[in-house]
């Protein structure tokens, strides 16, 4: 067999002699196409703040567990007020942090785990039963079935702000409560007081919280609340800051035990059937309030 092979442009001829095959020569065999490397599907991403847990607040008068792991801080005691969405303790699961919070305000009953403690899915950990929110009226949907404890010297009895109090001068009343309302809040309750009081009051309220908003309109010159009017220049202004008490006598008694300088000379018949008594800005010589004090205490079932 001749070949003509071309190199530099000169031409070459070659003479091939083929021989027999080698039968001998190993066969290799033959492999299939490596196939394709493996590609995971895409995980979908995760929904943050999905609910995948049961419910931790079981209503609205407990707070419970909603994964199986450790408590690593607690952050409230019997006794405590907390408000709605406040953290009342902090939990520890598959190296995650988890956050179980208040359904609503309320005191405390009962805290059942301590920071170490091992939980499981839906254990109790806090009791919320003494609701403190207010009705329609401003006062308690439910009375505390047991009042906090408090050390020796303390003022007893004291649950929360029950309202602040404005002094509105007489005729303005209405426009007061128009602006107000303009800032969502809404009016609850009207009246006319009398005796050595002689104003006119509307409780305003914002949300479900139970801190009130009073308004307060002289009826006659008289009033102390004119007469603060007039030491003021003719302005309204801040009148008093009012603490809810479950028990007036009680709080009355305490209070006059511990020095404290009070106006009246026992609790007395306030608006909206409640019982109440004032202490003193000037209650005492070392620290004074600076602002009048009055305490309140519900009426009965309310």
């Amino acid at each position: 067999m001749k070949l003509r092979i071309t190199i530099d442009g000169k031409v070459y001829e070659a003479e091939v002699e083929i021989l027999e095959t080698d039968d001998s020569a190993p066969e290799y065999p033959s492999y299939p196409a490596a196939p394709p490397p493996f590609v995971p599907a895409a995980m979908p991403e995760p929904v943050i703040g999905a609910a995948q847990s049961p419910d931790t607040t079981n209503g609205k008068n407990e707070c419970r567990s909603p994964v199986t792991g450790m408590v690593i801080k607690v952050n409230v005691e019997a006794g405590q007020t907390v408000q709605p969405e406040e953290v009342v303790a902090v939990l520890e699961s598959m190296k995650m942090e988890m956050q179980v919070t208040a359904p609503r305000m309320g005191v405390v009953k009962s805290v059942l785990v301590a920071p170490g403690s091992s939980v499981k899915v839906n254990q109790l950990l806090v009791e919320l039963p003494l609701m403190i929110g207010p009705n329609a009226s401003g006062f308690c949907t439910e009375e505390p079935e047991t009042m906090p404890a408090f050390g020796a010297g303390a003022i007893p009895g004291i649950l929360f702000v029950d309202h602040v109090a404005i002094a509105v001068r007489q005729g303005e009343l209405d426009g007061q409560v128009r602006a107000y309302k303009m800032l969502g809040f809404r009016e609850i309750h009207r009246e006319e007081v009398h005796g050595s009081d002689q104003v006119r009051e509307a409780l305003l309220q914002v949300g479900d919280g139970p801190n009130l908003i009073q308004l307060l309109e002289p009826l006659s010159p008289d009033s102390p609340v004119q007469k603060m009017i007039d030491k003021n220049g003719g302005r309204g202004g801040l009148a008093h800051i009012a603490f809810r008490v479950k028990d007036a006598r009680h709080a009355f008694d305490a209070m006059k035990a511990n020095g404290f300088r009070i106006i009246d000379a026992d609790p007395r018949k306030g608006s909206r059937g409640t019982t109440v008594f004032f202490v003193h800005p000037k209650s005492t010589e070392e620290s004074p309030f600076g602002i009048l004090i009055e305490i309140v205490e519900a009426p009965e079932g309310r």
